[in-house]
C-alpha cells in the first residue's frame, strides 16, 4: 500500500472533497474552494463571499456536485452570527481547471433564514432539506441557472439532517424526527406524486445518506449515536425492516464518529474514518471482513472529514491535508 500526502497551504477545516473532471475540489469549512489537478497539484485557490455581506461565509457543513464543472454550496445560517444571504444556495462553476470559479447566487429561498441543512443532487436537479423541517426540489437549465423551486411534502418535525435521491425510481429519502416518534426516522417520498410512500424505522439519528453509485436502490445511512454506525436501506424491499442493531448494520468501532463526517460506498465496500488517523473499510458481502488503513501517525486533527472510494484507491480529507492512498482490500476477521 502506497500513500501520497498533499498539504493545503492556508485553508483549514476541509469539509468535503469531490471528483471533478480529471481532478478534485475541496470545500472548506471557512469558505474555501480549492482545486487539485489530475497530476495531484493544487492549481487554484478561491474564497467565495456572499454579495450582500462583505465577510466570508464561515460555516460550510455540506456541498454537492451539480455536474463535472459545478458545485452547489448551501447556506447554513443556524450559527449565532445570524447572517442572511441572497437565497439558500450558491453555485460555483469552473470554465477550466486552472481558472477560478464563477459564482452564481440564486435568489430563490424555499427555506427560512436559518438556511439549508442537507443537500443531494442528480443531473440538473438539487434536493435540499431545511432547518425549518421542509424539503425542496430545485431544477436547473444547461447554463446552471435555477429555473424553478418546488416545496415537497415533508413528514418531519425537526431539521432535515440528510437527504438522498433514488435515481432509479425518482424517490427522495430524508432523515429527521417524525410526528409521535421519540427518535429519528427515514421517510421515502415519491417525487412524481408528492406522496410519502414509506417510513423506515430506526432507533438512532441519521446524519448522512447517499445513493450507491452503481445500485440506485441502495441507500447508505450513517448514524453518530452508536458505534454500529451504518445501515443499508434497500428500496426494492416492499417492507423495510432494516434497523440499526441488526445484521445489516456495519460499524463496531470503539469511537463514535462526528456528525459532520461522511463515509463512502463503492462496489461492495464501505469506508469511514474511525478516529486515530484511521479509515476502516468493510466488505458488505461479509461484514466480518474489514481492513484498517492508517493515513498519519500524528497531528492536531485525527478525524477524517470525508472520503472518496473507487478503483484507484482511497482519497481522504483530513482538515488541512488530502491523502491519496493506492490501496486494495486485504480481508481480516474481527476479533
Amino acid at each position: 500500500m502506497r500513500s501520497s500526502r498533499f498539504m493545503k497551504e492556508t485553508t483549514k477545516m476541509g469539509r468535503r472533497i469531490f471528483r471533478m473532471g480529471d481532478g478534485y475540489v475541496v470545500v472548506s469549512h471557512v469558505g474555501g474552494l480549492d482545486r487539485i489537478t489530475k497530476n495531484k497539484r493544487w492549481c487554484n485557490r478561491s474564497y467565495y463571499r456572499i454579495d450582500t455581506d462583505a465577510r466570508c461565509h464561515s460555516y460550510v457543513y455540506h456541498a454537492a456536485v451539480l455536474d463535472q464543472d459545478s458545485i452547489v454550496v448551501p447556506f447554513d445560517f443556524s450559527n449565532p452570527h445570524k447572517r442572511t444571504g441572497p437565497g439558500n444556495i450558491g453555485v460555483f462553476t469552473w470554465a477550466s481547471p486552472d481558472a477560478r470559479p464563477t459564482a452564481y447566487w440564486p435568489t430563490q429561498k424555499p427555506h427560512d433564514d436559518r438556511g439549508v441543512r442537507s443537500v443531494a443532487t442528480q443531473p440538473q436537479i438539487l434536493y435540499t432539506g431545511g432547518y425549518d423541517h421542509t424539503l425542496a426540489l430545485w431544477k436547473f437549465n444547461e447554463d446552471k441557472k435555477v429555473v424553478s423551486t418546488t416545496r415537497l411534502r415533508s413528514a418531519h418535525t425537526s431539521k432535515v439532517d440528510a437527504v438522498a435521491g433514488c435515481s432509479g425510481r425518482n424517490w427522495l429519502c430524508s432523515a429527521g424526527t417524525l410526528p409521535g416518534k421519540r427518535s429519528e426516522r427515514i421517510a421515502v417520498l415519491d417525487v412524481d406524486t408528492d406522496r410519502i410512500i414509506r417510513l423506515v424505522p430506526g432507533s438512532y439519528p441519521v446524519c448522512q445518506m447517499q445513493e450507491h453509485p452503481d445500485s440506485p436502490n441502495l441507500i447508505l445511512c450513517e448514524s453518530v449515536a452508536i458505534m454500529n454506525q451504518f445501515m443499508l436501506l434497500d428500496l426494492r424491499a416492499r417492507r423495510s425492516a432494516l434497523t440499526f442493531g441488526t445484521t445489516t448494520v456495519l460499524g463496531d468501532t470503539k469511537l463514535k464518529p462526528e456528525a459532520l463526517t461522511k463515509g463512502a460506498i463503492w462496489a461492495d465496500l464501505i469506508a469511514k474514518g474511525i478516529g486515530d488517523y484511521t479509515i476502516r473499510v468493510w466488505d458488505i458481502r461479509n461484514t466480518k471482513l474489514f481492513q484498517d488503513v492508517k493515513i498519519a501517525d500524528g497531528g492536531s486533527h485525527s478525524t477524517v472529514s470525508h472520503l472518496l472510494l473507487g478503483k484507484d484507491g482511497l482519497v481522504a480529507l483530513r482538515n488541512d491535508a488530502v491523502i491519496f492512498v493506492d490501496w486494495t482490500l486485504e480481508p481480516k476477521s474481527k476479533k
